[in-house]
């Protein structure tokens, strides 16, 4: 009842102020409230929306990773972030992939052959495929996002004419965190079990 009285009196417009207070914009305390009401309705509209539209791409994104993890169940799995780490789809660029912009979120599969870096939903397409001849390590990287330190994986990845690529991928969490980066522990177990598969051994 005090909502719908507070929105009668915004409609019926302030008759009860003097002149002086409607020539300089004052509002009663009804509206001031309603005012108030309005701008928090607004407000958590705003946030369940974009709350509904992250869920909802973001269980697109684990559906894509969980139809291909049945498809090879032997690979090593990752989402990441193309707004994470410039250096990624510049590396992208560098070993010969197009319009990386294009793209949001991308797959890494590894498998015992090699790496591939996947796009699209759908069926996803390879965009990149790096055989394990072809990648001269695994390391453990960073880069930095305020005073934070971000572990990252790292490949160096040999080109035609010999020269390297690092290609830096910083991994999602898994779930419905696929927002945030993953921690370094298991930035760092994804980098071990990498490391054995380049070798031959099975992770």
């Amino acid at each position: 009842m005090i909502i719908r009285s507070v929105f009668v009196d915004s409609l019926a417009g302030p008759s009860y102020l003097s002149t002086s207070q409607r020539a300089n914009g004052q509002l009663s305390d009804s509206q001031a409230l309603f005012a108030q009401l309005a701008a928090v309705a607004i407000s958590l509209a705003l946030v369940l929306a974009i709350a509904v539209t992250m869920a909802l791409y973001g269980r697109r994104v684990n559906g894509r990773v969980h139809e291909m993890a049945a498809a090879d169940p032997d690979g090593i799995l990752l989402n990441t972030y193309r707004r994470w780490d410039p250096g990624f789809q510049a590396a992208l660029r560098e070993l010969g992939v197009e319009n990386t912009g294009r793209y949001g979120v991308f797959v890494v599969l590894a498998g015992s052959a090699g790496v591939g870096i996947y796009a699209d939903y759908r069926p996803p397409t390879r965009l990149l495929f790096i055989p394990w001849t072809d990648v001269h390590t695994v390391d453990r990287g960073e880069f930095e996002v305020g005073i934070r330190g971000i572990a990252r994986i790292e490949l160096t990845v040999q080109v035609a004419g010999g020269s390297d690529v690092t290609l830096p991928i910083v991994p999602s969490q898994t779930g419905w965190a696929i927002y945030n980066f993953s921690s370094a522990q298991r930035t760092k177990s994804l980098i071990a079990r990498l490391s054995r598969l380049k070798s031959g051994e099975r992770v």
